[in-house]
Parts: structure tokens; C-alpha cells; sequence
């Protein structure tokens, strides 16, 4: 009998591979976070059969696949998106409502990470962490192993790499919009000897000028998109745009292969996943590019940026095989932010709308509210969908703000084009319907305006402001993740899945606490 139950232990307690990573009670020595803002599920559906045996159809054939990841707040861009997956948590609860908003202090609009307390290395911006108020995945695991964990965050934008970097990674990394250089923040105050190498050593300017977005493969390749109609072969060359050059750079897939580029460096040259400590990096992509105003994407370029895509995680993941082994190792791939679409051309599309222009809109506003209250600037600003009444003057001229605030409201419902006006102030009260609630999570009251407007679909909205047109489109979009490496077992997941769910579930696989806003649930194919 003795004999027996020996033996049975001793077969439940080998490590079965394809078991979940905490059941093996193995923590990976260093797990790969690739967060991809607009990568689509569908996208990834329909190009599979093009991409390579070695990067994206490789982690959908053998990974766990979450087929549906879901924002339960509206509109979640890059910054605000990889929040919610570092920190477990909504806007309302870790701070970023986007990446960027207006500042009623300043009267402008600011990045999330914009930070003048602190100086730029290799750039002139000012960054920190300062407005995400909740701690990360990173954070947590620093202070979990004493900070022996090495967390790095690299990107194409300070918002991205900073957000999920947090505030004690050992680096993070973004590219500079104005030199194309690699950079940081005083706040982290790490710049590796390898990196000012390749900052001092290459003639980014010179390259850029002889650098253009084209094919990587022949036309006959780009299939997959259903319906197309014969590929066209497109070309940018980026020298043509001047000063903003590098900012046209960034809204390319070669953007990516220097993120990874720089992620393969990172791991070799600062000895990532090389001991029993688990490690963190995040490699911050993007499965979109806009250089054009008012142009939509062709199938050709959709196409060549998930291929581009495909080929840069191929390279990750041999990487990551042959530095640290991928039964060591895992990686995991998730979408962040939602779609933006260009505006449209009146003449080309049935579905056109209208134009609303929020400059004209905020303006006529601000005339209705003198008729009534005086001669004064009653509207601070406007940004992304959101105005911001001046409180500061409201207060001064002791004006009800419930009373001024809900006359504005009605009269911005008059506009042409908007289909809800959404009084923020009753989200801070408690008085609002169960059916808004997705909108309270996207709240935060110290960024967020007093007024969100819901504009109809189809409708273009034209900024006077260096952003670009956009249409409203409130389409069924999905994003996926997928998770690879460790010993996992291959899965399709169906059901939705909160992004709040990963960092509540990285944390397990971490074996430390979640992230202090976190709010999710764990994904029981990880941890059980």
C-alpha cells in the first residue's frame, strides 16, 4: 500500500507538459509582453494562411488563443489600453484616459506622460509615470524580488513604453519624433553604454531620407484581404515630409522591427531571463499606419503591416528559444486600443454624414453661455470628443455649476451630428443609469472635460487642430491575445475576456501580489 501511494505521488507530481504555467510550479524566467495597438482578430483570421511557420502562426497554432479581449470602456487608445493591461484596472481607477487630454492648467493638450519635473536623455521631452496613479506589473514584481526582477519597457512612443514600463523599471525606451534617436527620461535614469552606441554610431537622418514604406513581398503575395480588388503597388518615400520625417517613420511597420530590434538587444546584452529571477519585458507595436490625412489604408498596406508583423515576432521568438528556451520563457501577444478611421470623402461614400467641427461647435457654445452668464470665457477647451468648461471661472463667479452645466449640455444636443450629450459631473455624484457605466470606467475627473459627445456614425470629425480627421464608426471590433511558450497547451478560448483579466493573471504566473487598482479575474487556462 505504502509502495503504491509512493508511486502515485510521484506521478502527480511530475511537470506534465501542456499543463497550465502555475500548475507546473515553474515561474517563467522571463516572460515576453508584445502589445500591439489595433491588432485585430479578424485580421489575424483572414491573413493567417500568409503569415510564415516561425512568428504569428506559429503562436496561434500552439499558444492559448483569447479570441475576444474586451475594453469595458469606450474608445480605448494605445496609452490608456496597455494601462489596463499592466495595471489590472480601468481609467477611473488607474488614471489614463488617453494618451493625451486637455490640461485645465495649462490650456493646452498634453501627453499623458508629460512631465517637466524631469529632462529628456537623447530628447527634448519631459516624461515620467507621475499621472498613472496605480502600480503595474512591473512595479509589483520589483518590489516582490527585492528588485532583482529586470523590467524593461520599449516602444515607439514615450506614452506606450512609459505606461507599461511604470514606475521602477530598470528602462524604458521610446524612439525621439525629432532625431529618430533612442531615448528616456531622467526618472529612470538608465541609459545603457550599448544604446548610445547605436545612437552615436548611426546617421538616422541620412538613412531616413533614403528610407521608404513598400512591399515586402510581390504584389501577387497580398491575397487575403476578402474582396479586394487587384493589388496596387504603393510607396512613401519619408524624406519627402521634411522635418517630420521621423514622425512619418513611426507611423510605419519598419517603426516595429526597430522596437524588436532593440528588445533582442535588451535581452542579450542585459542578461535577461539568465537566472531563476523572473524578468519582464515589453516590446510596445502597432498594427496600423496613418501617414496620410484622410487616406484609408489600402489592402496592400493592411496586409504588408501583419506580414511585417509576423516577421518580426518570428525573430522574438527564435530569440527568446535560443538566449533563454522557450520552456523558460513566456510570451504573450495582446491587441490595445481600438480603430481609427479616417474621415471621409462627401462625394464617395453614401454613408457620409456630416462634418462636425469641434473648434466651430465649442465656439458657438461659449457665445450661448455669455448671452446668459456675461462676457467671458465660460469654455476652457475641447479635446477628443470631450469639452472642458473654464470651473475655475464658474466657481469665481459663484455660478450653480449643476444649473450652467446642464444648459450647456442641452444645447450642445442641438448640434447636428451628435447623438448624446453625456454630463460627466453625474458619474462623480452616483446619479447616473447602470446603462452608463462603461463610460464611469473611462472617467477619471482630474483629466477627464465636463461634457462627452456621442456623435452618430458616419459622421467625419474635422479638427483645426494638428490631429487628424476621423469618422465615427461604432463597429464590432475585437482584439485577441495570445499566449505562448512554458509548456502550454494548445486552446481556442471563445469566451470574452476582460482586459483587466491578464495583469490579475500574469501576476499569477509571476507568484506575486496583483497590481494595487487590479480588478480582474484570473483566466483559469493559465493558473489552474
Amino acid at each position: 500500500m505504502n509502495k503504491f501511494l509512493r508511486s502515485l505521488i510521484g506521478i502527480l507530481t511530475i511537470t506534465v507538459p501542456g499543463m497550465a504555467v502555475e500548475a507546473t510550479g515553474a515561474t517563467p524566467r522571463l516572460v515576453v509582453g508584445i502589445h500591439i495597438d489595433q491588432l485585430r482578430t479578424d485580421y489575424l483570421d483572414w491573413f493567417k494562411d500568409g503569415f510564415s511557420e516561425d512568428g504569428l502562426k506559429k503562436m496561434l497554432q500552439n499558444g492559448i488563443v483569447y479570441r475576444s479581449i474586451n475594453y469595458d470602456y469606450p474608445n480605448p487608445d494605445a496609452a490608456s489600453a496597455t494601462a489596463s493591461i499592466v495595471t489590472g484596472a480601468s481609467p477611473s481607477r488607474h488614471g489614463i484616459i488617453a494618451s493625451r487630454w486637455f490640461d485645465r492648467a495649462s490650456h493646452n493638450v498634453i501627453s499623458c506622460v508629460f512631465d517637466p519635473s524631469y529632462l529628456g536623455n537623447y530628447t527634448s521631452s519631459t516624461a515620467s509615470p507621475k499621472y498613472l496613479i496605480a502600480t503595474t506589473l512591473g512595479d509589483e514584481l520589483k518590489d516582490a524580488t527585492n528588485n532583482q526582477s529586470k523590467v524593461f519597457s520599449i516602444g515607439i512612443s514615450a506614452e506606450s513604453a512609459i505606461v507599461s514600463g511604470g514606475h521602477k523599471a530598470d528602462g524604458v525606451f521610446w524612439m525621439d519624433d525629432n532625431s529618430g534617436q533612442w531615448c528616456t527620461s531622467t526618472f529612470y535614469n538608465y541609459m545603457p553604454w550599448w544604446m548610445q552606441r547605436i545612437n552615436d554610431q548611426e546617421n538616422q537622418s541620412g538613412t531616413m531620407d533614403q528610407t521608404a514604406w513598400q512591399p515586402l513581398y510581390p504584389l501577387n503575395f497580398y491575397r487575403y484581404m476578402p474582396y479586394q480588388t487587384n493589388p496596387t503597388l504603393f510607396e512613401y518615400w519619408l524624406g519627402k515630409y521634411g522635418k517630420d520625417k521621423f514622425k512619418a517613420f513611426k507611423e510605419t511597420p519598419m517603426a516595429n522591427a526597430e522596437v524588436c530590434k532593440i528588445g533582442l538587444e535588451t535581452i542579450e546584452k542585459e542578461h535577461l531571463g539568465t537566472d531563476d529571477i523572473p524578468d519582464y519585458l515589453i516590446l510596445n507595436l502597432n498594427a496600423s499606419g496613418y501617414l496620410e490625412n484622410s487616406k484609408k489604408m489600402s489592402a496592400v498596406e493592411t496586409q504588408d503591416i501583419y506580414f511585417r508583423l509576423d516577421q518580426e515576432i518570428g525573430k522574438v521568438i527564435d530569440a527568446v528559444d535560443r538566449q533563454v528556451g522557450l520552456e523558460n520563457a513566456l510570451i504573450y501577444i495582446v491587441g490595445t486600443g481600438a480603430p481609427k478611421n479616417p474621415a471621409t470623402d462627401a462625394a464617395s461614400t453614401a454613408t457620409y454624414g456630416g462634418d462636425f467641427y469641434p473648434d466651430r461647435c465649442t465656439s458657438l457654445l461659449n457665445l450661448y453661455l455669455m448671452a446668459i452668464y456675461g462676457d467671458e470665457k465660460w469654455v476652457s477647451g475641447y479635446y477628443n470628443q470631450q469639452i472642458y468648461l473654464n470651473r475655475t471661472l464658474i466657481d469665481k463667479k459663484k455660478i450653480d455649476f449643476d444649473e450652467i452645466s446642464t444648459k450647456a449640455s442641452e444645447f450642445l444636443g442641438e448640434f447636428s451630428g451628435v447623438q448624446r450629450v453625456i454630463r460627466n459631473r453625474q458619474f462623480v455624484t452616483g446619479s447616473y443609469d447602470s446603462s452608463l457605466n462603461s463610460y464611469r470606467k473611462g472617467l477619471f475627473p482630474a483629466h477627464s472635460g465636463d461634457f462627452r459627445l456621442d456623435l452618430q456614425p458616419g459622421w467625419n470629425i474635422r479638427n483645426d487642430n494638428q490631429e487628424k480627421d476621423l469618422q465615427v464608426r461604432y463597429e464590432a471590433y475585437t482584439t485577441s491575445m495570445i499566449v505562448y511558450g512554458a509548456n502550454l497547451k494548445a486552446q481556442t478560448i471563445t469566451r470574452p475576456v476582460s482586459s483587466s483579466d491578464i495583469a490579475t493573471t500574469l501576476s499569477k504566473v509571476f507568484k506575486i501580489r496583483p497590481p494595487n487598482a487590479s480588478e480582474g479575474s484570473l483566466l483559469k487556462e493559465l493558473t489552474n
